[in-house]
Formats: structure tokens, C-alpha cells, sequence
């Protein structure tokens, strides 16, 4: 009995202090048996590199929330400035025929407005962050909706269709853009001191307040760059498939959400880093393929992502009960 309970104990050790490289492993075991299942189709490189495609966009939206999760807050804003970049992106580009960079830089300057929107709203005005940010999504969804009709497609420069569309080694550029971002905020949410203060603000705020951290201006800044995130993530979307339409962002957040909750990010703030909700986001898409590929329905893929939602809520709520003892 002592023997079980001790592997049991180390078991949870390694799922909550190694939560990326457990996953790695999980999905090394995942694939190797879904190549041996389905060696045609699910064991390609091509199909390696779809899995990839297929979260490159979404991956921003992964990256926010994590960011804001940590601090012990949530946006469910995130999906709606993403189809508002893009949106906003077609409308400069092929309605007021704006340049390329311009439009772009454009769009992404309204996506932080968003964010800046969101975050006066949490920091000022107090506004739990699931009711501000899920009245600002209805509001900036509304905008898109309205600024595009239907949507815009054929975006008229031939250099924006090829940033999205171009292959390398066979792998499109939004699988670079993604490794990119991913490497990049790992590096900056590990070793800077303005991203650490994240965990503090997440673990008690009081205490961050006292130890000198401007917590509402720390909260409006990440909103912002957040903003800044998700519109990053639509205009990605547009650039890969040359159209912008206002169903893009459609559950994205709760996608995002599960892949960073499963990647050991806690839905009371200051735990998780970017390494283990990137791999709880490979975790989720290479699931996904495989439903697909076994001809599962979108519908009932989705019943699968909301049990691994739950379970993954489970296991956190158990290892800080597991910490709490300690």
C-alpha cells in the first residue's frame, strides 16, 4: 500500500512540475500508435505538417489567455478581436484599397484598443473579468459582423496571400510565425522580471500590491498586448486562407483554454508557463486530426475536448490540493 501511494505521489509530482514534458511524451505514444492505426494517412509528414497549419493562428489566442490566466483573470474577448483584425484587415485592403503594412498595422493598433478597452474595464472599473470581456466580445463581434457582411475574400495583394501560403520544406509560413511567438514569450514569461510579476499578481494580489507592483497597470498593459495577440492570430487566419469572414474566431477561447489547462496553467492564477500550454495545445490539435481522420463528427469532437476539459480541471484541482498539504 505504502509502494502505490508513493508512485501515486511521484506520478503527480512529475504531472505538476514537468507538465510539458509529460505531455511531450504523451503525445510521442499518441502518434507512434495513431501512425501504426492509420500508417496512410495519419503517419505523413503532410499530415505532420496539417496538425501544425491548423494551430498555427489559434496558437496567439493560446498565448494570450495563458498570459492572463496566469494573472488569476480571463478573456473571452480574445476570439472577437481576432475576427475583427481580419475583418478590419480585408475592409482597409480591399474596400478603402489601403497598402498592405498599412492596413495591417491599422488593424492591429484597433486590436489593442480592444484590449486597452478590457483592461480598463478589469483594472478601473473593477469588472470581473469573465462578465467585461465576454460584454466587450458581444460588442466587438457586433462591429466585425457589421464593418464586413458576409466577409471579404481575394485580398488584392499577391505579397499577403504568399505570407500565409508559402511552403517551406513543405510546412506554410504560420507554423514558422507560430514557433516564433511561442519561443519568444517562453523566453520573456521565464526570464524578465516585467512578465514574473504576472505569477505574483496571480498567487495574491494583495501581496503584489504591498511589495510594490502596479497591479492596475501591469493588468491594462497585458490586456493590451493581448489585443495585440488575437488580431495577430486574424490576420494570420486571413493571409493562409486569403479571406476574412466573421465565424473565424468562433470557440477559439474555449479551445485555447483547454490546451492551456491541460498544459498545467490554473484557472486561479500564478501557475503555468507558455512551453506546457503550447504542448497541451499539440496535445489537442493532434487529437483532433485523429477524430477526424477516424471520421468522427465535428459535434462529437467537441463532446471529447469538453471531457479533457474537465478531466484536466480535475487533476489541477488535485495537485493544489497536493501542494496545499505540503
Amino acid at each position: 500500500m505504502l509502494e502505490k501511494a508513493e508512485k501515486k505521489r511521484n506520478f503527480l509530482d512529475f504531472i505538476s512540475t514537468q507538465r510539458a514534458l509529460a505531455l511531450l511524451m504523451l503525445v510521442v505514444i499518441l502518434c507512434i500508435s495513431l501512425s501504426f492505426i492509420f500508417p496512410a494517412t495519419f503517419g505523413t509528414y503532410v499530415n505532420f505538417a496539417l496538425i501544425l497549419l491548423n494551430m498555427s493562428a489559434e496558437i496567439m489566442i493560446l498565448l494570450a489567455i495563458t498570459l492572463i490566466l496566469i494573472q488569476g483573470e480571463i478573456d473571452l474577448s480574445l476570439g472577437s478581436i481576432m475576427v475583427l483584425g481580419a475583418i478590419t484587415c480585408g475592409r482597409l485592403m480591399i474596400y478603402n484599397k489601403l497598402p498592405t503594412v498599412l492596413a495591417i498595422v491599422i488593424s492591429l493598433c484597433i486590436c489593442m484598443i480592444c484590449g486597452l478597452i478590457n483592461g480598463l474595464i478589469v483594472a478601473k472599473l473593477r469588472v470581473v473579468s469573465f462578465i467585461g470581456t465576454l460584454a466587450t466580445g458581444m460588442i466587438f463581434l457586433g462591429l466585425a459582423t457589421i464593418m464586413s457582411g458576409t466577409g471579404w475574400t481575394d485580398f488584392p495583394d499577391a505579397t499577403f496571400k504568399a505570407l500565409g501560403q508559402t511552403r517551406i520544406l513543405g510546412i506554410q509560413l504560420p507554423v514558422f510565425y507560430m514557433v516564433v511567438a511561442v519561443v519568444v514569450f517562453h523566453f520573456l514569461l521565464s526570464n524578465t522580471r516585467y512578465f514574473r510579476q504576472y505569477y505574483y499578481i496571480g498567487v495574491n494580489q494583495k501581496s503584489a500590491e504591498l511589495s510594490g507592483i502596479n497591479i492596475a497597470k501591469v493588468k491594462i498593459t497585458s490586456f493590451v498586448m493581448i489585443g495585440f495577440l488575437a488580431g495577430l492570430g486574424g490576420i494570420i487566419t486571413a493571409m493562409r486562407f486569403n479571406s476574412a469572414i466573421p465565424n473565424v474566431g468562433a470557440g477559439v477561447e474555449m479551445r485555447a483554454v483547454t490546451a492551456a489547462v491541460i498544459g498545467g496553467v490554473s484557472f486561479t492564477g500564478g501557475t503555468g508557463t507558455i512551453a506546457g500550454a503550447a504542448m497541451g495545445a499539440v496535445f489537442i490539435s493532434v487529437l483532433a486530426n485523429a477524430l477526424t481522420i477516424a471520421g468522427i463528427s465535428p459535434d462529437l469532437q467537441s463532446c471529447v475536448i469538453g471531457v479533457i476539459l474537465i478531466l484536466a480541471i480535475v487533476l489541477d484541482i488535485i495537485v493544489s490540493k497536493k501542494k496545499k498539504k505540503k
